[in-house]
C-alpha cells in the first residue's frame, strides 16, 4: 500500500510541475541515494502543506510515508501544522535574491575594511 502512495505522489508531483521528482544517481539500483527535488523548486506557488504531503509520500523509508490513500488525500487537501513550519526554511530557500544581496553587502564591507588597512 505504501508503494502505491509513493506512485501516487510521483504522479501528483508530475501533474503539478511537469517534471519527475527524483534524480537518479549513477547507480540506479541504490534507491537510498536518490535525490528528490522539492516541488517548490519548480513551482513557488504550491502551498507548504502540499509540498510536505508530497515529500512525505516520496520518502525513501516506507515507514515515513502516509499509511493509506485517504491519509495522503487528506494531507493534500487540508493544511496541517506538521508541514507548516515557517521558521525552519533557510534564507536561500525563502528568498534567493535577498540571500545574494546580503552576501554582496557583507563582501562589500569586507573589501572596504581591507582597503582601509591597505591605505593605512
Amino acid at each position: 500500500m505504501r508503494n502505491l502512495i509513493s506512485t501516487l505522489a510521483v504522479i501528483t508531483y508530475e501533474m503539478l510541475t511537469g517534471k519527475l521528482p527524483c534524480i537518479k544517481s549513477r547507480d540506479s539500483f541504490d534507491i537510498k541515494r536518490r535525490c528528490c527535488e522539492p516541488i517548490t523548486r519548480h513551482r513557488v506557488d504550491i502551498p507548504v502543506w502540499i509540498k510536505g504531503a508530497i515529500m512525505r509520500a516520496l520518502s525513501v523509508d516506507p515507514v515515513k510515508r502516509q499509511g493509506d490513500i485517504p491519509e495522503f488525500i487528506y494531507d493534500l487537501t487540508h493544511p496541517s501544522p506538521r508541514y507548516i513550519n515557517t521558521g525552519s526554511a533557510l534564507l536561500l530557500e525563502r528568498n534567493p535574491a535577498g540571500f545574494w544581496r546580503w552576501i554582496a553587502f557583507i563582501l562589500l564591507i569586507m573589501n572596504l575594511v581591507l582597503l582601509v588597512f591597505v591605505i593605512l
